[in-house]
């Protein structure tokens, strides 16, 4: 699943040897001793890879072209395994970085919780980053005052102007926005240009200027037109509304196409490409220069048969790499379609703890319905058919539900593993007496408690029918 992706302009600074180099002290500077590489240190090889198995790091370079391909994988305690690439067209200065998540047998399909590559302030922190259109690139989101309104303007009038969209982050009537922008920032760098204005300047300069969004609001500004994110004084500290903000923004970014030449599929593609016309180079020289030879041009001949055999194994899966790719990209651009289509019902003023949460809960209901209380061959039963033939049902509940039960089956106390799963569920955890609290994604009225000792083997599968009952 693509996480994370976006193209940025890099200045002519940035070489393949200032790429390798700012990977090298990412891989030094991270803080989680288990990401780190131990032995990768580059001495200018053009095609080498550290690392093991479970944790390993790759530089590709394509022949007689300036681009440089790095991926960094890892497959963590769950059983996910993490891919994050980078590659540089140097001649074009273009950089596209992404971050995809795909499973092993048995591993969680639950959390979609990430955190952008740290890559990009390492980039902004060295200078790497070129302007995007008049705006910098940077992890902070920028100040306007009225000096600065007439450079915004233009870009609020055709946002299309700047590669990466604007995100306007609206005051709330006490003047302070609805959440912390700086963690927006952190989520967004790289991806969107954060825009708050000075509180002093008067409401009707922004609105003149463009900036129609108040009171806690955020507008996102799109090349093909501008959504607004309602602030709802429920949501009290604004989690609900950043997250909202966040997906939307990492969501058109994803589904943006990238050329293939600038993914590390097909990096991997040219190499193989260039070392099959090199060998067929090679072979028709041989075949000329060793016709008297004939025993060395069949073994020639037969060796060379082979590793055509091995390129052509790969090539197809990389093929299948691609497609896959491809329909998920698909899937987004028909998700961001279908936002211009006339829902069936309107959502009140609940919000969404994830993404698709209410419709899950709904096409839930409509299941149940028709399974239990409608006749086959009534109006009832096809309508309610037709509603969940024609809408996407993943069944997240009954995913979580199966999950839980593995996670509580004999349950004794709250190992690390299952701490960390129910957070990745939007549960959070506190407590110091006999009991834990529970708390789903920050509202209080979705709370339980769960003893820190299990008292006996059916305690692991009560606490799963609460946790389902009252939260999910």
């Amino acid at each position: 699943m693509l996480l994370y992706s976006t193209r940025l302009t890099v200045t002519k600074e940035f070489s393949r040897e200032a790429l390798i180099r700012l990977v090298e002290e990412w891989n030094r500077s991270t803080p989680y001793r288990e990401n780190l590489i131990p032995d990768f240190t580059w001495h200018g090889e053009e095609n080498i890879r550290y690392g093991n198995d479970r944790l390993w790091l790759e530089i590709a370079t394509v022949p007689r072209k300036p681009v440089t391909a790095v991926r960094y994988e890892k497959q963590d305690g769950l059983g996910r395994i993490w891919n994050t690439d980078y590659i540089v067209d140097h001649g074009r200065q273009q950089l596209v970085i992404q971050l995809d998540r795909t499973y092993t047998d048995g591993a969680l399909r639950e959390s979609l919780a990430f955190s952008t590559p740290h890559f990009i302030s390492l980039l902004i922190d060295h200078g790497y980053l070129a302007p995007d259109g008049p705006l910098p690139v940077q992890r902070t989101p920028l100040d306007v005052g009225e000096a600065k309104l007439p450079l915004l303007q233009p870009l609020l009038a055709d946002p299309g102007k700047c590669a990466l969209p604007l995100v306007y982050i609206s005051r709330r009537r006490d003047g302070r926005p609805a959440f912390d922008p700086l963690l927006l920032g952190s989520k967004l760098k790289g991806a969107a240009h954060l825009i708050m204005a000075d509180a002093k300047v008067p409401a009707g300069l922004l609105q003149r200027a463009g900036l129609a969004e108040t009171g806690g609001a955020v507008g996102l500004y799109l090349p093909h037109g501008r959504r607004t994110f309602p602030y709802r004084p429920g949501d009290r500290d604004g989690t609900a509304l950043l997250e909202r903000t966040a997906r939307a923004v990492l969501d058109y970014g994803n589904a943006r196409v990238i050329p293939e030449e600038l993914t590390w599929n097909g990096a991997k593609q040219a190499i193989l490409d260039a070392r099959s016309r090199d060998q067929e180079k090679a072979r028709c020289l041989a075949e000329k220069e060793l016709k008297e030879a004939e025993k060395e041009v069949q073994d020639y001949i037969a060796a060379f048969d082979d590793d055509q055999k091995r390129l052509q194994e790969q090539n197809r899966e990389l093929i299948r790499q691609l497609q896959s790719l491809q329909q998920e990209n698909q899937g987004l651009r028909r998700r961001l379609d279908r936002q211009g289509r006339e829902p069936v019902l309107f959502l009140g003023d609940e919000m969404e703890f994830y993404p698709g949460e209410i419709r899950e809960m709904i096409l839930d209901a409509v299941e149940d319905t028709l399974t239990k209380g409608c006749r086959p061959g009534s109006r009832r039963y096809d309508v309610l058919k037709d509603i969940l033939q024609n809408n996407p049902h993943e069944h997240i509940r009954a995913q979580r539900e199966e999950t839980l039960k593995q996670l509580f089956k004999g349950y004794r106390t709250l190992t690390p593993l299952l701490r960390q799963a129910l957070k990745e569920m939007g549960i959070t955890i506190t407590g110091t007496g006999k009991h834990y609290r529970l708390t789903y994604y920050g509202d209080e009225r979705y709370k339980d408690t769960l003893s820190k000792t299990g008292s006996d083997h059916r305690e692991g599968m009560n606490n799963v029918r609460q946790i389902l009952n009252k939260m999910m």
